[in-house]
């Protein structure tokens, strides 16, 4: 199983903070038939943790074999209070890959509230690379 961590910024107005990701792109690879584990924390673009718990809100990993098609995978993020309010983690796993044909796509994370959504990860490179079948 591998684990990636994730910097998704809400872009709400404030003025850009040195330790925030200036740009959120980053690329997600793993392998057919195993697991990815990406665990976000969400940050204003200030630097101040988002409390995901609030609203309530929800985050969403969409994968898409091109930024204007339909979801080939859809996760729900998994609100993780003991890493703080601002964290989630999602779970690609190998049953979920297991029918999805090697190749490139693309996926973004959306915050989804009472008052709308918000892009915190934009659209980025995600490679499912060729793995064993499982039956």
């Amino acid at each position: 199983m591998a684990v990636r961590d994730l910097v998704g910024v809400l872009e709400e107005g404030s003025a850009l903070s040195p330790e925030v990701p200036g740009n959120a792109r980053v690329t997600l690879r793993m392998t057919q038939g195993s697991t990815l584990v990406v665990r976000l924390a969400v940050v204003t673009l200030a630097g101040v943790p988002v409390d995901l718990a609030v609203g309530p809100a929800t985050v969403n990993l969409t994968v898409k074999r091109r930024s204007d098609g339909a979801a080939v995978l859809n996760v729900v993020g998994v609100l993780l209070p003991i890493s703080g309010p601002n964290c989630a983690t999602f779970s690609l796993s190998a049953s979920a890959t297991k029918y999805v044909d090697p190749g490139r796509y693309v996926y973004d994370v959306w915050m989804v509230h009472p008052g709308g959504r918000d892009a915190i990860v934009p659209m980025s490179p995600f490679v499912l690379e060729p793995g064993l079948q499982l039956p």
